[in-house]
């Protein structure tokens, strides 16, 4: 698959105006049409009189510049648009970074953007941002990269303690390849300070997701890596999993960790999945890659998960949200921590049967699913939720796309959407919340090796019956044993070179251990 078909998907899954054409008795329900693009609803916020801000991307075939950004301001009851304004760049395509990844600045917004073109076979782009002040008027376009050589995406964003900004996403040459994560550290009008390019895998992928900046000036990042692994009686698989990395001020990794292949980035969303949690360490959503089938009618193709690390990115409670009749599979495509420090997952849902409906989900603090509910805006038309923001009485308002079609033939295309529901993640008063899925697999999973450095002799001790896998550097399996019983003694092959070795443990239960560096000294 080429590069620019993997980041137009990518794009796509991230994703304005006039005409409201439904509401509920209590709450509203509404799509804005303006004309026959395509818009997708990407990040929400509210402003200090009630009304809300909506930023997103417009998609147009019929014109040169075929993406476009935009924002809206809509009243507080969602019944009239009372500000819109359209941003393009020329006659290139503009794309606005991963959904909810716009961030609140004192008086405006930041927002990770890309300016792409096509030349020839390939793509060529600027990474870049933008700042809005707060009625949505443009101040700062910044672009960065010489765009001869390379071909960059920017898809998250952050302010830094010291009030300096940090972009993330992928940095890449004009043709496909593996392309790295890239980090830009820039003063506050855009002028560089440094930038780091990361690949865990030689020969593999990396984006940038997410950027938590810390306290202290050290950043958390959330990425995606692809790896292949060999697997019994499948053959090469690929995976695209959760990265985590811990880095100093200066974008030095200080610690990282990998989920390997029962974890993996969402099927459909692909978008940010690491997030700060106020109650103490991060939330993780993606899909469980369980190698059982890829028929997509099957329940356990690929079901749902959040998950909750402490500081060192290990596991502390993780929660699946399987098949069910009424939702189908579920995927989040991003989190938000509510008042009252629970989690709002939202974006979509879908089976064979039907067609693709918006999902959200609260999930408690210790991860049980409090309520589950999907959304449509008409029956037998697609749906797809991509932010949220929560309202000072409780209730939650969602924004995405949809299919329109109560518009003339010709211009029937997706519209952005509006939803607003209950605490309860009800439409009207009074819905059916009793249909909740199981509770979630709640567990410590405690693993560690000595001695370290080991001249071949190792002793493991682990909680949970599982398996140890030991790769090189390069990411090639060089042992595997498995573990049974809380201490087990084990032989590295003897044939193994001095030097640094990688160790990770997969419990049978579905956790897996952070990454352990094993110095090897026969």
């Amino acid at each position: 698959m080429s590069l620019i078909v993997k980041i137009v998907g990518l794009l796509l899954a991230l994703q304005i105006f006039a005409a409201p054409i439904a509401a509920f008795s209590q709450y509203f329900q509404r799509l804005y049409d303006v004309d026959s693009s395509q818009e997708w609803g990407t990040n929400i916020f509210i402003k200090p009189d009630s009304t809300y801000f909506i930023f997103g991307t417009q998609i147009n075939t019929t014109t040169t510049d075929k993406w476009k950004l935009f924002n809206l301001t809509i009243s507080s009851d969602g019944s009239t648009i009372l500000g819109k304004k359209i941003l393009k760049y020329d006659s290139l395509d503009l794309f606005m970074g991963l959904p909810g990844e716009m961030k609140k600045l004192r008086n405006g917004y930041l927002c990770p953007m890309s300016v792409q073109w096509s030349f020839g076979t390939y793509w060529r782009g600027w990474a870049g941002f933008l700042k809005y002040n707060s009625v949505g008027d443009t101040v700062l376009l910044k672009t960065f990269t010489d765009t001869s050589i390379y071909f960059d995406v920017m898809a998250c964003c952050a302010m830094l303690p010291d009030s300096t900004y940090i972009f993330g996403g992928l940095h890449d040459l004009n043709t496909p390849s593996s392309y790295p994560g890239y980090l830009i550290h820039t003063d506050s009008i855009g002028d560089t300070i440094w930038t780091h390019s990361y690949k865990k895998y030689s020969g593999q992928s990396a984006i940038i997701n997410n950027i938590i900046p810390l306290l202290d000036g050290r950043i958390v990042v959330g990425a995606m890596t692809t790896f292949q692994e060999y697997i019994s009686g499948f053959g090469n698989i690929d995976h695209n999993s959760p990265w985590l990395m811990l880095l100093n001020n200066m974008g030095v990794i200080l610690k990282d960790t990998v989920y390997g292949s029962k974890y993996m980035i969402g099927r459909k969303g692909a978008c940010g999945e690491l997030y700060a949690d106020v109650n103490g360490g991060y939330i993780v959503i993606g899909n469980f890659d369980s190698l059982v089938t890829s028929d997509p009618s099957d329940p356990q193709n690929f079901p749902a998960y959040i998950a909750h690390l402490d500081t060192d990115f290990r596991i502390t409670w993780i929660t699946e949200l399987s098949y069910v009749s009424d939702e189908g599979h579920r995927q989040g495509v991003l989190v938000r921590q509510l008042h009252d420090s629970t989690y709002l997952m939202v974006g979509d849902s879908w089976d064979t049967t039907s067609y693709d409906k918006g999902f959200a989900a609260k999930i408690g603090r210790t991860g049980d699913i409090i309520w589950s509910h999907s959304y449509v805006s008409q029956p037998l038309q697609n749906a797809y939720l991509r932010d949220a923001i929560e309202k000072p009485d409780g209730s939650i308002v969602l924004t995405g796309t949809t299919f329109n079609d109560t518009l003339p033939s010709w211009h029937q295309h997706r519209d952005m959407w509006l939803i607003d529901i209950d605490s309860n993640g009800c439409e009207v008063a009074n819905c059916n919340i009793s249909a909740v899925p199981p509770n979630p697999i709640k567990t410590e999973l405690n693993f560690s090796i000595f001695p370290n450095p080991t001249s071949g002799n190792l002793s493991v001790r682990a909680s949970k019956s599982g398996k140890l896998i030991v790769y090189n550097l390069l990411g090639q399996k060089i042992a595997e044993y498995t573990i049974r019983g809380t201490t087990m003694d084990l032989q590295l092959p003897s044939w193994m070179s001095a030097g640094l070795y990688l160790g990770r443990f997969n419990s049978d239960d579905g956790f897996e251990s952070e990454e352990i560096r094993i110095v090897y000294q026969p």
